[in-house]
């Protein structure tokens, strides 16, 4: 954990290192819809659509809402430098009854990326089109909630699992001027973040909690036997770990305004 937050600060001070004292100040703020592969997760939710048969159907992450803002500084007229903080969060909910039996299930996936990205912008007169790369460490958090009642006895748990982790990101974009020290921006963007390693605690239905960390495997259930399982498994038993995929793209518009 230490790591990664030292990891973090480097990413947040790598523009500043080169910022001359002059240098124009600006912030963008930009909102959009973000589309993520999250491989082990959907191809899961895949797998159970398919046992369910129609009597139900399981929700994928893969569409979802992400903002985020940025402090940016010009160091040469067409070079742009910055550093911000994101925010998305994906949700699938899942629950239905059989006779008395009912089955419900939640899980989120949320991400805050820290973010270090250079721009470049042609000198084109009248036009402000711009490309640009960087880097990023995603503070992703997990959240799993699951309660089954079959004859009246209910088995339940909750579970928070976090890891931080590296990314890549670059894409292009268009400015449009409203007036000279604020634009309008439209572009798309795209992200390569694949995380795994998560670890955190598990908590069931009679308020015993456990260590626990992230599974995608084929697992021994106590009641159900063997079965495809995505979530939070005790911590100990060797099962393959599940990954996190945020890699994809994002359709964005959002406002630039320098100072």
């Amino acid at each position: 954990m230490k790591k990664s937050i030292v990891a973090a600060a480097v990413v947040l001070s790598i523009a500043l290192w080169t910022v001359p004292a002059d240098a124009g100040l600006g912030v963008k703020v930009r909102g959009g819809y973000t589309h993520i592969g999250y491989g082990d997760f959907n191809d899961y939710v895949e797998a159970a659509n398919v046992s369910l048969a129609g009597i139900a159907e399981m929700e994928k992450i893969d569409w979802l809402p992400e903002v985020s803002a940025e402090f940016t500084f010009s160091v040469l007229p067409t070079f742009t430098a910055g550093v911000g903080i994101g925010y998305l969060k994906g949700t699938s909910k899942f629950s239905f009854g059989l006779g008395g039996d009912e089955l419900s299930y939640e899980h989120s996936v949320r991400a805050v990326p820290l973010t270090a990205t250079a721009y470049w912008e042609p000198p084109l007169v009248g036009l402000h089109p711009y490309v640009f790369g960087g880097v990023g460490m995603y503070h992703t958090k997990l959240f799993f909630s699951q309660a089954v009642t079959v004859g009246g006895d209910m088995a339940s748990y909750e579970a928070d699992l976090t890891k931080w982790g590296f990314g890549l990101h670059g894409g292009a974009g268009m400015r449009f001027e409203i007036v000279p020290t604020v634009g309008l921006d439209v572009g798309v963007y795209g992200r390569w973040a694949s995380i795994s390693g998560f670890e955190g605690t598990a908590t069931n239905q009679d308020g015993d909690s456990y260590d626990a960390y992230l599974v995608r495997d084929t697992v021994e259930d106590p009641v159900s036997g063997e079965v495809d399982y995505y979530g939070p498994w005790p911590t100990g038993d060797s099962y393959d770990e599940g990954t996190v995929d945020l890699s994809g793209f994002t359709i964005f518009i959002g406002v630039t305004v320098g100072f």
